[in-house]
């Protein structure tokens, strides 16, 4: 794939997300603090809410986390790299720890595909509002695809850091 194309792929990978995040957190704010008004100014509460604002919670949450996989900024335990001072073995360190990463994220796949299957061969609504369950339990299983995805690729990226000549310049992250 030409240089030009993989960065444009890139940046509206980013872009989607970023936009996904925003929406969700206000459609979840507004939800929230209508409800509070409604309920505590009118008296009033709105029927459902507990079932619509989920459904943005679990796209929130999913994407993300994605997006913190996007990034390399999800949570990490570093302690290995912090005792060793030599830059080979830390970046050895880093690819094992990459390739156990990408494992379980791939073992969560499938675990998150047999979920958004279930959730479509249930036909599950929710029982107010009887919107589809699986509309929330996509967010899941299209989540943990991009997770791994971007796992994979930071694999990647750390298996070629150990070939260059001055694994020094390994990054954190």
């Amino acid at each position: 794939m030409p240089k030009v194309a993989r960065a444009a792929m890139w940046q509206g990978m980013d872009r989607l997300q970023q936009i996904i995040l925003i929406l969700t957190s206000v459609f979840i704010s507004v939800f929230m603090f209508v409800e509070v008004i409604l309920r505590y100014v009118f008296y009033r509460p709105l029927m459902g809410i507990e079932e619509i604002v989920p459904l943005g919670a679990f796209w929130l949450y999913f994407i993300g986390a994605s997006y913190g996989s996007y990034k390399r900024t999800h949570i990490k335990a570093e302690v290995i790299e912090m005792m060793v001072k030599n830059p080979r073995t830390v970046a050895i360190t880093r690819v094992v720890a990459s390739f156990i990463t990408f494992g379980l994220s791939l073992y969560l796949c499938k675990w998150g595909l047999d979920f958004f299957i279930y959730g479509l061969t249930q036909g599950q609504f929710s029982a107010t509002l009887f919107i589809p369950m699986t509309y929330s339990q996509s967010a899941v299983f299209f989540g943990l695809i991009l997770m791994t995805f971007y796992f994979l690729i930071e694999l990647i990226d750390r298996v070629h850091a150990i070939r260059e000549p001055d694994v020094a310049q390994v990054g954190g992250g």
